[in-house]
């Protein structure tokens, strides 16, 4: 044993996906990422594609109190920055690191018994796949705020070692790929840009849309805006409702705003704003998705095209985007109301009276050209191809 990390000689094709336990960290990329690879290779039942799990805060809420009065914070999301919370997530698990065994992670930090075992281990083959750098994060990130300048560049230096020691790392998009070259001095012949696919499997897309057929369209009900995301200040609910509280007492009775994974608690209340809160369930997901008139996403650092805007624009909902250069040729801009960077709530305003002056059977037949779905199969196999190279 090193660590909690068994390294002792295991079948040469194992191959491990890192945060891919289940469909509540990273949006659930990495959970739906190895479902497909699982498929590419036929690997029906897990016997060798494995996930490296990360655990939910409830399940070791002493590691979380003991990180939360270390770090200042107990701000859950700040958490999957903490190598305690790494460390308490692959304790007791059962990880055999041996020569031939890859590990592909979507964090850009691991346990340290896991960096021992990947160390110790001949020939074991590491990969990465992120949708966005910590540089690029804690600009927007409010975690930022609580880092020392010492904890800072401990992060990045972790983050660094993790591309340098990776044999080939896959992105998002062209944005990562740059900030990778010249910020963090990554070779760029190693570098791939294979996208992001649809967090939600077939049978969860297709159950999605017969939610969303099923549901009435109420002409004279209000008009209702879903946002998803855990970090509010990020992903802009602030200027979102600054924008509204400037529409007439008419129209924001017109408005039903969602919001979708921060603290209600952090949310200002509004008559017009529900504040969900964190949403587990998956099928309440789906019905909160399936049941959105418009989707909304506002956010300044993103990687790629943002999971809810696939999940909303693949089931036919038009969405309210800020829009970014990463999203040319990955969304259908006919389906699109845009903001710009960065956000001025009048302008908002204006988009929502644009929005407003639209009925909901016209937003119906505006996003019925969306784009089907779309899983991670193609980024799977692409993944799995250079790994054959890597043999």
């Amino acid at each position: 044993m090193v660590g909690n990390v068994d390294i002792e000689l295991k079948p040469r094709d194992r191959v491990y996906i890192y945060a891919a336990r289940d469909p509540i960290h990273y949006s659930g990329s990495p959970y739906y990422f190895m479902q497909n690879l699982r498929e590419v290779v036929g690997d029906r039942d897990g016997s060798f594609i494995r996930p490296i799990p990360l655990k939910r805060i409830t399940e070791i809420p002493f590691s979380y109190l003991r990180w939360g009065m270390k770090a200042g914070t107990f701000e859950k999301s700040a958490f999957f920055f903490s190598k305690d919370y790494h460390e308490a997530s692959v304790r007791g698990a059962s990880i055999g690191i041996s020569s031939g065994t890859s590990i592909i992670s979507f964090t850009s930090l691991m346990a340290p018994s896991l960096w021992r075992a990947i160390e110790a281990a001949d020939d074991c083959r590491l990969y990465v796949y992120r949708d966005a750098t910590y540089l690029q994060l804690l600009e927007k990130f409010k975690y930022a705020r609580t880092l020392t300048d010492k904890a800072r560049e401990e992060l990045i230096e972790n983050e660094t070692r993790l591309y340098t020691r990776a044999r080939r790392v896959f992105v998002y998009d062209q944005v990562i790929r740059g900030t990778l070259i010249e910020r963090y001095g990554v070779d760029e012949k190693k570098i791939f840009v294979t996208g992001r696919g649809l967090n939600m499997s077939r049978a969860d897309f297709e159950l999605a849309c017969a939610m969303r057929d099923r549901r009435p369209v109420q002409p004279a009900g209000p008009m209702v805006l879903t946002i998803i995301g855990r970090d509010a200040a990020r992903k802009g609910v602030p200027q979102i409702i600054e924008a509204m509280d400037a529409l007439s007492g008419a129209e924001q009775a017109r408005i039903r705003l969602r919001v979708v994974g921060p603290d209600p608690g952090a949310i200002p209340k509004r008559s017009y704003v529900d504040a969900l809160g964190f949403v587990s369930n998956k099928r309440r997901l789906l019905e909160i998705i399936a049941s959105s008139d418009v989707g909304v996403l506002m956010s300044s650092a993103e990687g790629g095209v943002p999971g809810s805007l696939r999940e909303f624009t693949s089931l036919g909902v038009p969405c309210w985007v800020a829009w970014l250069p990463q999203y040319e040729g990955g969304l259908d801009q006919q389906v699109i109301f845009k903001e710009g960077f960065p956000l001025v709530p009048p302008h908002m305003t204006k988009t929502l009276r644009t929005i407003l002056s639209h009925a909901k059977t016209d937003l119906v037949a505006k996003g019925r050209a969306g784009f089907g779905y779309v899983g991670w199969l193609d980024q799977a196999a692409t993944v799995h191809r250079w790994m054959q190279l890597d043999r």
